[in-house]
């Protein structure tokens, strides 16, 4: 199997053991024992396949944020990145154009920094780190989405829970703009969906959670985004469409290019940030409007019941059962 069915090594060494002592058993006994061991290596099986609840973040405050820095926006939006990281608890975050927020972030979030490769771009994928470990069997795949001239950055990055039962793929990036927003062939991913299946090809894991800024109109769903990376989207679920870019163009309907992506879970919540928006990201200069983009908050629910409310007010890990 693969890492997305769950570890199930120990259950395999309990059989082992349990087919070992049968030969120790009477016929009756026997069978009631190995009826009501199958019953709980079921039980087990299926809580092992279950997947946590995860916080998630997508945001590009723009270039303008941080050079013009008319409002003291740097500022102001490092205050609210590390405020919504403590408060909303977040697994993974993909911060766009922002200056280095290394020394902004709270105590047990980590930056994956990509900048400034892709010529002036930059991205910085973040986690919680008292939760999760970039995989160390599986080398990260760091790439530009636009080659010639290098533009867009993107980061490939296979994680791992601390209690080594769950593995997923995380994908922050940066889309170029669609040659025709009304009919894009999606060659603009290209060379992020190339990047993608050479990382597949190296691991086991196969749930896939993309967070970006797409640059994809309402018109492109989020099922034909996952099914063009990934080869499949109809297990696919996301953020809810909302228009987030732009301040430049009054946040126009059906600008809806902030996203987050799965292939896997049951639902997914959306939440639109700086909505309505705060003064200090009204970027204004020499008459020229800053890019601005409204913040998504996504709530990524695998089971049945939301555990993310009883992580907030406990210790901040995920439970350790499998």
């Amino acid at each position: 199997g693969t890492r997305a069915s769950g570890p199930l090594d120990f259950q395999r060494l309990r059989m082992r053991h349990i087919l070992r002592s049968m030969s120790r058993l009477g016929f009756v006994d026997m069978r009631i024992h190995c009826i009501s061991a199958l019953a709980g290596l079921v039980v087990q099986a299926v809580a092992g396949a279950s997947f946590p609840d995860l916080s998630l973040l997508q945001w590009n405050p723009h270039w303008q944020c941080t050079v013009w820095d008319v409002n003291n926006c740097t500022a102001q939006a490092g205050n609210a990145l590390a405020n919504m990281l403590q408060v909303e608890d977040v697994d993974f975050a993909n911060l766009i154009e922002y200056a280095d927020p290394s020394s902004i972030l709270p105590e047990n979030w980590t930056s994956i920094r990509r900048a400034p490769v892709c010529g002036k771009d930059s991205l910085d994928l973040i986690y919680n780190s008292a939760r999760w470990t970039p995989a160390q069997d599986v080398p990260p795949v760091n790439g530009c989405m636009e080659v010639s001239p290098p533009d867009r950055p993107f980061i490939i990055q296979e994680f791992v829970a601390e209690a080594a039962s769950w593995w997923v793929i995380v994908i922050a990036a940066h889309f170029p703009h669609p040659a025709n927003r009304l009919d894009t062939s999606m060659g603009e991913m290209r060379a992020l969906r190339d990047a993608l299946r050479i990382f597949l090809g190296s691991t086991s894991t196969r749930r896939v959670l993309l967070i970006a800024d797409t640059n994809e109109y309402s018109l492109i769903s989020n099922e034909k985004i996952m099914e063009y990376l990934y080869g499949q989207g109809d297990s696919t679920i996301g953020t809810a469409l909302r228009a987030t870019c732009c301040f430049d163009i009054g946040f126009q309907e059906g600008a809806t290019f902030d996203r987050i992506i799965a292939n896997f879970g049951r639902s997914m919540e959306t939440e639109v940030l700086f909505d309505p928006l705060p003064v200090w990201a009204m970027e204004v200069r020499g008459g020229e409007r800053g890019d601005f983009h409204k913040g998504i908050r996504a709530a990524l629910r695998s089971s049945a019941r939301s555990s993310l409310r009883a992580r907030r007010s406990g210790t901040g890990n995920h439970p350790t059962e499998r």
